[in-house]
């Protein structure tokens, strides 16, 4: 399975792993419509009772919106990660995501499952190992 859009890819990796990479500027609604593809990925390998690994990649975007309109979209990506029964997910972000994805897991209580780098080299080494 391989989605793309003009903001986003998604597949399931032949690794084993979900592999979502973020690019260009996001809007709120292809943040939204990239987490309803990543459930979608993750009921798959859970229907197929294999763990649930998530690599996302957001080193590529052009420009992040942090401010108070996409608040509603980092509460539901945050209900997304609670909901979601993954082993483990590696993001690779600039260091203001890092920031943000790191307060997430530890609001939504993953914070030893979610583990951020600034490479996605490192990112799957930690996620495979």
């Amino acid at each position: 399975m391989r989605e793309e859009s003009q903001k986003s890819r998604i597949f399931i990796n032949p690794r084993g792993f979900i592999d979502q990479v973020y690019f260009d500027t996001q809007t709120a609604e292809s943040v939204l419509e990239a987490i309803k593809q990543l459930e979608h990925c993750a009921k798959k390998m859970q229907a197929q009772k294999k763990p649930i690994l998530i690599f996302i990649d957001v080193s590529q975007l052009t420009k992040i919106d942090l401010s108070n309109k996409m608040r509603h979209v980092r509460m539901l990506a945050m209900d997304t990660m609670r909901k979601i029964k993954f082993k483990k997910a590696a993001v690779c972000a600039p260091l203001p995501i890092q920031i943000l994805v790191n307060t997430m897991a530890l609001v939504a209580g993953k914070r030893n499952r979610v583990k951020v780098f600034e490479t996605r080299a490192l990112a799957i080494k930690w996620l495979l190992g």
